[in-house]
């Protein structure tokens, strides 16, 4: 579901554009960014209202009347004044919010949607959260949405580095992965994943049968959460998949995960 299809309720965008990779931008202190994150925004136009809260885990949530919610699983990014939307962990560009000033204030108008398609919303009212059962419950579930999220982008980062090194060979080498990983970003955060509900950490799994061209698994994180695992195929798709898919996945004569090592 694009986020276009929320635009008559929270005017955020006129049309859904093509991918394009997040800006390498970042905010400043005591910015847009200190000055919105983990706050409700109400926002009114065209007779309609809408509320968002930019939570400090990258992730947004949207909805009406306190019913906050991330169904879309959209993400975002400050740069100066504006809020950049990202959709499919954070790989497409989906229109920008552009605030006045970093101190936004109730009464001032807001631009919102892809470039020379925006539309004008008003703030009406800049709130805390309302820690209801619901509400709670929406904010544990959106914590779990954003590691899954940010497990799928590993394991891009992962694919990318290995692609670098072997794609041209098309087949990945049978020596130690990790450490060329390691090499490459210089540290261990991609190869070795934290368990976001008990801490423990395990080194990803990789196939080591496949190639850069197939459809077949390459990566995969070593947890399930909510019964989804997130995996990169050989031609370098990144997916959220159901455990009981990815079960049937490792079966196939083509596929054989291993532990990085």
């Amino acid at each position: 579901m694009r986020i276009c299809v929320l635009l008559p309720l929270l005017l955020l965008l006129g049309s859904c554009k093509e991918a394009e990779e997040p800006s390498n931008t970042t905010s400043s202190p005591k910015s847009l960014e200190d000055n919105i994150v983990g706050k409700v925004l109400t926002l009114e136009g065209e007779g309609e209202i809408g509320q968002m809260m930019f939570r400090e885990d990258g992730v947004v949530l949207m909805g009406q009347d306190g019913d906050l919610r991330d169904d879309l699983g959209l993400t975002y990014k400050v740069e100066e004044n504006q809020v950049v939307i990202f959709q499919d962990g954070g790989k497409t560009r989906d229109g920008a919010i552009i605030f006045p000033s970093a101190s936004p204030k109730v009464g001032d108008q807001v631009e919102a949607g892809p470039e020379g398609e925006k539309q004008t919303a008003t703030i009406t009212k800049i709130g805390q959260p309302v820690a209801t059962a619901k509400f709670e419950e929406e904010l544990e579930r959106s914590l779990g949405n954003a590691s899954k999220i940010k497990s799928l982008q590993n394991l891009r980062r992962v694919h990318i580095v290995l692609y670098s090194k072997f794609g041209g060979d098309l087949l990945l080498p049978d020596k130690p992965l990790e450490e060329i990983i390691v090499a490459e970003v210089g540290n261990t955060e991609l190869t070795r994943i934290k368990n976001p509900a008990t801490g423990e950490i395990r080194q990803l799994l990789y196939n080591h049968l496949t190639d850069f061209s197939s459809g077949h698994i390459m990566l995969a994180s070593p947890w399930v959460q909510d019964e989804e695992r997130a995996v990169v195929y050989g031609d370098g798709r990144g997916e959220l998949i159901p455990e009981e898919k990815y079960q049937q996945e490792i079966q196939k004569d083509e596929v054989e995960m291993r532990s990085l090592k």
